[in-house]
């Protein structure tokens, strides 16, 4: 009897146990495949007033916006755009409190304001444009030297190293379109992403260089740049498209 009794109770402990592990396998491939599936992504690194997000989700250029050229082909809207994950930085604080209500009117939308896209996180000084305000003081840069800056008034603010930031939110399998107008910073940004490899992360590539508008053609760097980018950007294993490049 008591032989029985133990049989019973061993052969109860076994199946609880192969019930668990049926559990955990249930549950770890509903994670997998849910983890699995490819997110579209739309990152706009200088967002300046909120032109070209305004046209993302109207999936075409708007009314008096300084970037008609940054819009999405219509084959990159298999999803729209309430269904893609929408990230953007812009470091100028002018700009804080008009992008702070427009990412109200979206659920999907993550605005960094008062942040700079960077090579670190340790935070930038950066030289605001005042002299534009027609075109939403569309200047401001991390060079004394560019055309409309006050270098008497600097500011420091945050910085998010970009290639960092994409390792964690980018999987090689997402679709990913970026656009970059930072007004001189580019040149350092993409150097990094190129030397980490992050840059193959991008699908679609808007693109604002401003070698001689921030450095009148004197930084190397900067001069090299496009080259470097379209090469790599042909490249087998990385492909990606070059939507547009603008070069001042």
């Amino acid at each position: 009897m008591l032989t029985s009794k133990r049989c019973i109770f061993i052969s109860l402990v076994i199946l609880c146990f192969v019930c668990l592990i049926i559990f955990h396998l249930k549950m770890s491939v509903v994670i997998k495949s849910a983890g699995d599936e490819p997110t579209s992504i739309y990152v706009d690194v200088g967002a300046n007033r909120g032109d070209t997000i305004r046209s993302f989700y109207a999936k075409k250029s708007v009314n008096d916006t300084n970037n008609r050229f940054v819009v999405l082909p219509r084959r990159y809207y298999k999803r729209k755009p309430s269904e893609w994950e929408v990230f953007a930085f812009e470091a100028d604080p002018i700009h804080t409190e008009e992008l702070k209500e427009l990412e109200k009117q979206h659920n999907n939308l993550k605005i960094y304001t008062d942040t700079a896209v960077w090579t670190n996180s340790h935070g930038i000084t950066i030289y605001p444009d005042r002299s534009s305000a027609a075109h939403g003081f569309w200047g401001t840069s991390i060079s004394d030297t560019k055309k409309d800056v006050n270098e008497s008034k600097s500011l420091h603010v945050r910085s998010v190293d970009l290639s960092e930031w994409l390792t964690e939110h980018v999987r090689p399998d997402d679709f990913l379109v970026l656009k970059m107008n930072i007004e001189g910073a580019e040149f350092e940004v993409l150097d990094k992403l190129l030397k980490d490899n992050t840059f193959c992360l991008i699908d679609g590539l808007f693109i604002f260089y401003h070698a001689k508008a921030a450095f009148q053609g004197k930084n190397e760097l900067a001069n090299k740049m496009p080259a470097r980018v379209a090469k790599r950007s042909l490249q087998p294993d990385c492909k990606v498209k070059i939507l547009y490049a603008s070069y001042h």
